[in-house]
C-alpha cells in the first residue's frame, strides 16, 4: 500500500509538539517518539528547552520555556508558526493549552492532527489554586466544551487511560497506556534493604506527602521502617515545612537521578509507596510510578481508589488504603511487612503481572496500528 511504502522510505514526517513537558519526557520521547522513529517515521520534536539537534535519531527543536501561564499562551503562536513551517504530514500535540492552536493547525495545514490527552483537564481545573473557587466550575465547563468541539476536528485522539477515552468519540480515539518500557533495562533485584520503602515522584501536598511521612513515623514506633524519597519539591516553602517537621534519621530525601540509575536504586528497597489524595483528577488516574514499581518487582502500597485496587489488590501486588488517614496508611505498612514470605510473594507477583499486562511492549503495537489506520483513512 502507498502509506506503507512511504513509512518504509521515511517520507512520512511527524511533528510532535509539547508546550510544557521536558524533551526527554517518558511518554512523549522515550515511548512514542522513539517507537515511531524505529518504525520508519521521520520525527521532529518541538519541546521546551535549549537543545537543538539530533537525539536517538529524532530531530529536536527547542522552544523557550514559558513559566508564566499567560506568556505561554502567546508563546504558542510562535510554536504554531514553527510547526506550520515544517510542513509535516502528521502533527501530534500533547498539551491542553495548545488545543485551539491545534484546531488552527488543522485548518491551515490541512494535514493529520492528533491530540494526545494525558489527563482529564476539566477535572484538573477544579483543583487549580490560581483560579478563584467560584470560577473553577465555569472554567472546567468551558474547557470541556472546547475539548468536545475540537475533538470533532482532529483526526485522532490518543488517551492515557480508559476513563479519559469515555470523553471522546470512540470511533476516532484509542487508549495508549503509559506503561514503562523495560526492553533496555537489565536490573537484578539483590541486596534488598530490609523494611525499606521508596517513593519516586513529585513532592506536592496533593500527592499525600505529609500523610505518607506521618504514617512512616507512626510505623517506626512498631518496626524499624525507613523511607527513601526521590523527587523535586514544586514549592520551596512546602519543602522547608516538610523537612523541618520530618527531621528523622529514617526519612531520607534524595535528588532525582537519571532513569536507569533511579531504577537500580529503587530496586534495592523492600516496597514502593504512592498515596495520592482523593482528588477528582487522581481517582481515575494511572500513575506511571505504579507500573515502574511493578517492573522493578516491588510490592506496592497505594491509595484505595477503585482502579488502583483493581491493579494492586486484585493482582496480588500489594495493599491499598485510605490515603487521607495517616493511621490507615501506617496499618497498611505494618501489615505488608508483618510476613516476610508474603512480602516476597507480592514482589514476585508484581513483576509477573507487569510483564504479562502492563508493559510498553504491548502498547507500542496499539500506537503504530492507530497511526496506520489514520493514514489509511486520510489517503483514501
Amino acid at each position: 500500500m502507498l502509506h506503507c511504502n512511504k513509512v518504509e522510505s521515511g517520507q512520512f514526517h511527524v511533528c510532535i509538539i509539547t508546550t510544557t513537558h521536558d524533551r526527554f519526557d517518558g511518554r512523549i520521547f522515550h515511548h512514542q517518539a522513539k517507537t515511531l522513529n524505529n518504525a520508519g517515521y521521520r520525527i521532529t520534536f518541538l519541546a521546551p528547552g535549549n537543545f537543538n539537534g539530533i537525539e536517538k535519531g529524532i530531530r529536536i527543536i527547542s522552544i523557550p520555556p514559558k513559566n508564566n501561564k499567560y506568556k505561554r499562551l502567546w508563546g504558542n503562536i510562535k510554536i504554531l508558526n514553527t510547526a506550520l513551517k515544517l510542513k509535516a504530514d502528521i502533527y501530534h500535540f500533547h498539551d491542553p493549552d495548545f488545543i485551539l492552536y491545534g484546531v488552527a493547525l488543522k485548518w491551515i495545514s490541512k494535514q493529520v492532527v492528533i491530540f494526545d490527552v494525558h489527563e482529564d483537564f476539566s477535572l484538573v481545573l477544579l483543583e487549580r489554586d490560581w483560579i478563584p473557587k467560584w470560577l473553577r466550575k465555569i472554567y472546567s465547563a468551558v474547557y470541556r466544551f472546547v475539548e468536545k468541539f475540537a475533538s470533532k476536528i482532529f483526526d485522532g485522539i490518543i488517551t492515557a487511560t480508559d476513563h479519559i477515552q469515555t470523553l471522546f468519540p470512540k470511533e476516532k480515539s484509542v487508549i495508549v497506556h503509559n506503561y514503562p518500557e523495560n526492553s533496555h533495562i537489565r536490573i537484578k533485584r539483590e541486596n534488598v534493604i530490609p523494611k525499606s520503602l521508596v517513593y519516586i515522584g513529585g513532592l506536592t501536598p496533593i500527592r499525600g506527602i505529609e500523610e505518607m511521612l506521618e504514617a512512616v513515623v507512626l510505623s517506626h514506633k512498631t518496626i524499624s521502617i525507613n523511607i527513601h524519597i526521590y523527587g523535586d519539591f514544586s514549592d520551596k516553602n512546602y519543602e522547608k515545612k516538610i523537612k523541618s517537621v520530618f527531621m528523622h534519621d529514617y526519612i531520607h530525601f534524595h535528588d532525582v537521578l537519571p532513569m536507569n540509575e533511579m531504577y537500580q536504586k529503587a530496586s534495592q528497597y523492600s516496597a514502593g509507596i504512592i498515596c495520592y489524595l482523593p482528588l477528582p483528577n487522581h481517582i481515575e488516574s494511572m500513575p506511571n510510578k505504579i507500573f515502574e514499581y511493578m517492573m522493578l518487582g516491588l510490592p506496592i502500597i497505594g491509595t484505595n481508589f477503585p482502579l488502583w485496587k483493581k491493579i494492586i489488590d486484585e493482582n496480588g501486588c500489594g495493599l491499598t488504603c485510605n490515603s487521607s488517614n495517616s493511621k490507615e496508611i501506617s496499618d497498611c505498612i505494618l501489615s505488608l511487612f508483618s510476613d516476610a514470605n508474603e512480602l516476597e510473594n507480592k514482589a514476585r507477583t508484581s513483576s509477573i503481572v507487569y510483564n504479562n499486562y502492563y508493559s510498553w511492549e504491548n502498547e507500542k503495537r496499539v500506537l503504530l496500528n492507530f497511526y496506520s489506520l489514520i493514514l489509511e483513512n486520510d489517503i483514501s
